[in-house]
């Protein structure tokens, strides 16, 4: 026998190479599976817009949060600042998983990053929600919810309710 010729059938080598080549390609359809579900993923991504209204000449920030399943810290997680100019402020939120969320605003007219509040918890600083709840009670979660789909547009008008001391 000659050095170099396969030994067995000539088939062999390239059912080898056939097999080969179907595992790569099952690794690139994998590959391209995973890719398009990521993208389909951020197709689904909601993006908002927020219009503050109400706002006042007085110096400052107004502060935007957009909360989910209620109104504690862990909830408000996404927010934004912009400084205070008399009229209204626009924000965008992007890149949000699609679903229902409640957004509290507020400017803060003294520069301490908080919405100073009375003994008795009424707010000292122009605030307001989405759906114009908590003017005449404790805002409640549910009141103030807003289906969230891409193209979403939410207004909130600010208001004073307590006179600063």
């Amino acid at each position: 026998m000659r050095q170099g010729v396969p030994h067995g059938p000539i088939w062999v080598p390239l059912w080898h190479r056939l097999t080969a080549m179907v595992g790569a390609i099952q690794t690139a359809c994998a590959t391209a599976l995973v890719l398009w579900l990521s993208l389909a993923s951020l197709a689904q991504a909601a993006s908002i817009q927020v219009i503050v209204s109400g706002v006042t000449s007085a110096p400052g920030r107004v502060f935007v949060s957009l909360c989910a399943n209620g109104f504690s810290e862990r909830n408000c997680t996404v927010g934004q600042s912009a400084p205070a100019s008399s009229g209204t402020i626009r924000f965008s939120f992007s890149d949000l998983e699609p679903g229902t969320y409640a957004l509290a605003a507020f400017q803060d007219l003294n520069g301490n990053g908080v919405l100073d509040k009375t003994q008795n918890g009424l707010p000292l600083e122009p605030y307001g929600f989405s759906n114009g709840a908590g003017r005449s009670a404790a805002p409640r979660f549910e009141q103030e919810a807003v289906r969230v789909s891409p193209g979403t547009v939410i207004s909130v008008r600010l208001t004073s309710i307590a006179a600063r001391r």
